[in-house]
């Protein structure tokens, strides 16, 4: 059960060593997060926090091996999106028969968000159609398939074709009926 009493971590904090401030350097550029690192080296994040600030080296230090456990995390990501991991195939005797590589679209999709986010962003456009029919259509896609899709809507509409980027994510289209 966890102490329902708050504890003051700076009253338990205490300034890092040289040792301990390398092993949190190796560990953030393996990719642990940094409660991980505190875990390890047997000291509270507010201690790593607090040296981050009073030492201008470790700081940056820190922040470049960070940037390097995050790229490492990256290319991780990257096989198993690309190449996959193996999965093995057992017939019904538990003999193995195969093994393939399944690889991840959910990954990929994480990837080129963060990769460039604008492109791949998830945005939802609307179009709004008052006039001939009394109910209100509303459509919703991701951004890499709003253009086309806008673009199809407007000629429909005799709008014309473009839009303008820099446009609001809700686009109101309004047109008139003949009664």
């Amino acid at each position: 059960m966890k102490n329902p009493v708050p504890v003051n971590r700076a009253a338990r904090s205490k300034d890092l060593d040289d040792g301990q401030k390398n092993s949190i350097l190796q560990l953030l550029a393996k990719g642990k997060t940094i409660k991980a690192c505190s875990e390890h080296v047997g000291v509270t994040t507010y201690s790593i926090r607090k040296a981050r600030q009073e030492d201008d080296q470790f700081a940056l230090m820190f922040a470049d091996a960070y940037e390097t456990g995050t790229e490492g995390l990256e290319e991780v990501a990257w096989e198993r999106a690309t190449v996959g991991v193996p999965t093995e195939h057992f017939d019904k005797n538990g003999t193995l028969r195969n093994t393939t590589h399944q690889t991840s679209d959910r990954l990929m999709e994480v990837l080129l968000k963060g990769r460039n986010p604008l492109k791949y962003r998830d945005s939802h456009h609307t179009v709004k159609h008052e006039g001939g029919f009394t109910d209100t259509v509303e459509l919703k896609f991701n951004s890499v398939e709003a253009k086309g899709v806008m673009d199809n809507v407007r000629k429909a509409l005799g709008l014309g074709t473009e839009i303008d980027g820099t446009a609001s994510p809700v686009v109101e289209v309004h047109s008139t009926s003949p009664d």
